[in-house]
């Protein structure tokens, strides 16, 4: 687990979730988490984005703001309100650049303790240009055709409404929210026939109504192409908005999923 959780699976990516199917579930947020991260930005950044994220054992709490450009560390006499020691996930917000412990930081990242009472080595670095596309957001081109390119240099220009418009809007509802959507179409497509010793069972109810496999699939197709505009969005920033603060990205395309009997 990096970012998504069971318990992500809601509204649009609600499943039937039981004790039974908890431990699947969790294979599949296993399997493919790390793997689409990597498809996105490509593999490097995929990777430095994936090492930025704050443990979830770790709760921040902030402290203010820091100026880096002196070299030195926060100390219980920043924090604020003044305590006697600093707490594992108190931070500060970097406004003046510099380096710390041979760390750069630069104007909007964070410095968090990783422990109580911090020495040198127990300090790291949340960069501000991964907050950036992990949370959600929203920007609107000027003027002008825009165009992707994929990771090895050819251009070609991305016939989607978001794409090669004039003034286009390029939104994101965050990361996690892509993942789950992707995580759901493998899972509903995988799981949605099931196997006994005696072949394939595509329907299993004694009182109930169940969904066919095309209906289900269908669905998961739904979720999976609904979160494409988003994920567009986010290469788009790293390859042609802010190309100089993601020069490591080299993310992959990612079609559009339709049954074949459409």
């Amino acid at each position: 687990m990096i970012i998504v959780q069971k318990s992500d699976f809601t509204g649009f990516s609600q499943l039937a979730r039981s004790t039974a199917t908890d431990a699947t579930l969790q294979r599949f947020i296993d399997r493919y988490e790390k793997q689409y991260i990597q498809q996105i930005f490509g593999v490097e950044l995929g990777n430095l984005l994936i090492a930025d994220l704050i443990p979830s054992s770790i709760t921040l709490v902030s402290q203010g703001n820091w100026d880096a450009s002196g070299g030195t560390l926060p100390t219980a006499a920043d924090t604020n309100p003044v305590v006697a020691d600093i707490l594992e996930g108190f931070y500060w917000i970097i406004t003046v650049a510099g380096t710390i412990n041979s760390v750069d930081y630069v104007v909007g990242d964070l410095i968090y303790a990783t422990d109580d009472t911090p020495s040198s080595s127990d300090w790291a670095k949340k960069e501000i240009r991964f907050t950036n596309i992990v949370n959600e957001f929203a920007y609107q081109q000027e003027s002008g055709l825009w165009y992707l390119w994929n990771w090895y240099g050819s251009s070609a220009l991305w016939f989607s409404r978001y794409w090669n418009n004039l003034n286009g809007i390029y939104q994101s509802r965050g990361l996690k929210d892509i993942l789950v959507s992707l995580i759901y179409y493998n899972y509903v497509f995988d799981r949605q026939v099931l196997h006994s010793q005696s072949g394939a069972t595509l329907n299993m109810s004694e009182v109930a109504t169940t969904q066919t496999p095309a209906a289900a699939a269908r669905f998961a197709e739904v979720n999976w192409n609904g979160c494409l505009d988003a994920l567009y969005a986010i290469q788009w920033v790293c390859r042609y908005y802010q190309p100089d603060t993601y020069p490591e990205y080299k993310g992959a395309y990612f079609s559009p999923q339709f049954s074949q009997i459409l």
